[in-house]
């Protein structure tokens, strides 16, 4: 009896400690991934913020302040 009940610890010892190191390893991986996707996110709008502001300074080179008037005439309207 104290020999099963040493084998049923040993196998609740291993099976916790397999739980932990793969709990241990998703959490891991998903802070891994998080950070992967929201470098991209970041880089993205990096670029995007560039090309903005590269536009912005074009027109207000025309003299064009508003959107409007800068899409109107990129249009030929």
């Amino acid at each position: 009896m104290f020999k099963s009940i040493k084998h049923i610890t040993s196998a609740v010892t291993d099976l916790t400690a397999i739980a932990g190191k793969e709990a241990t390893f998703q959490v891991t991986r998903s802070c891994n991934c998080v950070t992967d996707m929201t470098g991209a996110i970041a880089n993205g709008a990096s670029h995007l913020r560039k090309g903005y502001e590269a536009k912005l300074a074009r027109r207000k080179a025309k003299g064009k302040a508003l959107m409007l008037d800068y899409v109107q005439e990129v249009r030929g309207e």
